[in-house]
């Protein structure tokens, strides 16, 4: 859970994607009845260090923001913003949590034919030690 203290924290505290989505910062899945643009993020993937007699309190975590919005342009603006505040954010303590490092590891342009909104699904590896 501490990757995603440390996603919600920097999302919901970077300047330029607040003054485009305000608050509209969700895990996983937005309210009933969204209101756009917004951001949703979940946790694909993650793996712990291993060690020979002790682990380390490293982890690996992948980690999927999508940035919805009812134009391309619009959902693009906010991944752009996204990855600004996630790509290689790095040596810092988020919350008790230090964060070695966070990458940009590609993304998708992509259409949602029930909502007729756009979304970008970013993905992203964070390096943290609990």
């Amino acid at each position: 859970m501490n990757g995603h203290l440390a996603i919600n924290t920097r999302l919901t505290g970077f300047a330029g994607l607040t003054a485009l989505v305000g608050t509209r910062i969700f895990p996983m899945v937005m309210p009933d009845t969204p209101t756009f643009p917004a951001v949703t993020y979940h946790m694909l993937s993650s793996s712990s260090g291993k060690g020979a007699l002790t682990d380390p309190p490293l982890m690996q975590a992948v980690f999927q923001i999508t940035s919805w919005g009812k134009s391309m342009l619009s959902a693009r603006s906010v991944a752009d913003q996204v990855r600004a505040a996630l790509d290689r954010y790095r040596s810092v303590t988020i919350n008790g949590i230090k964060i070695d490092d966070c990458f940009y590891d590609g993304d998708v342009d992509l259409y949602d034919t029930d909502l007729k909104v756009f979304y970008v699904a970013s993905d992203f590896k964070i390096f943290f030690r609990e």
